[in-house]
């Protein structure tokens, strides 16, 4: 059985490793009553956790056959990861000199705070997700901002499986890094990091 965090996410997680490991590759037929097996869990967090991979793109529906799982196209993918890291060093010019220190230095502390290695997992993923969100929020470009909130969401699949088949503390020691330059306001080696940390993602 699943445990901790919502079945939901967890279920979600697994089928995201998964579809970006190959163990699922493209075209195989996932269902619900498979899944719910395979997880020791109800239909309803598997249904939810499917409904997220659509959205995303990495499965499609089959008529009352349940869903298959899309081609990975590795240079489409790689492109995807190539345009976010563009636009959002567009959006970190913009907004480096804006963003409040404090929230910067809540950041860090997220980062830094122990717990099991669940916990640091998740205070990690949530640390990288605010960052990465104070850069499109105090960006004064209205479409960039835009475009990124449909490029997080695409991108969004490889960054959790990273985050759970990475060590964390190399991963903190990385979303640390970045911050801190943040907090310098330098731009330049910000800019540098956050492409390395974007591209770092892309499998």
């Amino acid at each position: 059985m699943l445990k901790k965090i919502s079945l939901s996410e967890q279920a979600y997680n697994k089928l995201v490793k998964k579809i970006i490991s190959g163990k699922y590759p493209a075209g195989t037929r996932l269902t619900e009553e498979m899944l719910c097996a395979e997880f020791g869990i109800s239909r309803t967090p598997v249904r939810d956790a499917i409904s997220k991979l659509m959205g995303e793109g990495l499965v499609q529906p089959l008529p009352k056959r349940g869903c298959r799982v899309c081609d990975l196209d590795s240079q489409a993918v790689r492109e995807l990861f190539e345009c976010r890291s563009r636009l959002e060093q567009i959006a970190l010019e913009s907004s480096i000199l804006r963003i409040p220190e404090k929230k910067l230095t809540e950041l860090k502390l997220l980062l830094r705070k122990k717990g099991t290695l669940e916990e640091m997992r998740k205070n990690s993923l949530d640390a990288d997700a605010k960052l990465h969100a104070l850069i499109s929020e105090y960006c004064a470009n209205r479409y960039v901002k835009s475009i990124l909130r449909q490029l997080f969401t695409q991108t969004l699949p490889y960054r959790n499986y990273r985050n759970y088949d990475e060590k964390q503390s190399a991963l903190s020691r990385e979303r640390l890094k970045l911050v801190d330059a943040v907090l310098e306001r330098d731009y330049g080696k910000a800019a540098s990091l956050l492409d390395a940390h974007i591209m770092n993602g892309c499998p």
